[in-house]
């Protein structure tokens, strides 16, 4: 590994969520990076996840924990690498990408940043390395559609 990872909803989970699985696998992997990039998109999708499928206190602790940390570099929206993602996503109609992926991939592509640390297939199909646990019972791309859907809902009604 060359140390720098990037980090999405479904790995953040796995850390997160100790009854879970793929947690000691995750933090395998976790522990041999020496740079953790995510971006602000993910960090919010990941707090409504744990809010929902664990709980607020875990979420809040999860945030000051991970993205408190030096180790975690959060970037933040670039319209312009946006745009490209946006345009990416919709050349791929066949693909179950979300914006939120394709944003990622473009953070990724910019700094050549190779592995993930996601549950999620699609870093995969995109030609990343991705860890993923041996066991893939429960999908991490439910996990992280429940999460987003959660989110979309608490957006609703604000």
């Amino acid at each position: 590994m060359n140390g720098t990872v990037f980090a999405d909803t479904s790995g953040f989970f796995a850390v997160s969520a100790a009854e879970n699985e793929r947690h000691e696998p995750a933090l395998a992997f976790l522990s041999r990076a020496s740079r953790l990039v995510t971006t602000r998109f993910v960090v919010l999708e990941t707090i409504s996840l744990i809010t929902k499928r664990i709980s607020p206190l875990d979420a809040r602790l999860w945030h000051e924990k991970f993205v408190g940390s030096r180790a975690v570099e959060v970037r933040e929206f670039d319209e312009e690498l946006y745009g490209k993602a946006e345009r990416f996503w919709r050349k791929r109609p066949d693909k179950t990408w979300d914006l939120i992926d394709c944003y990622s991939f473009g953070v990724m592509h910019r700094e050549r940043i190779e592995q993930a640390l996601t549950l999620d297939r699609h870093f995969r199909q995109a030609g990343f390395t991705a860890r993923r646990s041996r066991n893939q019972r429960c999908s991490g791309a439910s996990a992280k559609r429940r999460g987003r859907d959660a989110l979309h809902r608490s957006a609703a009604t604000t």
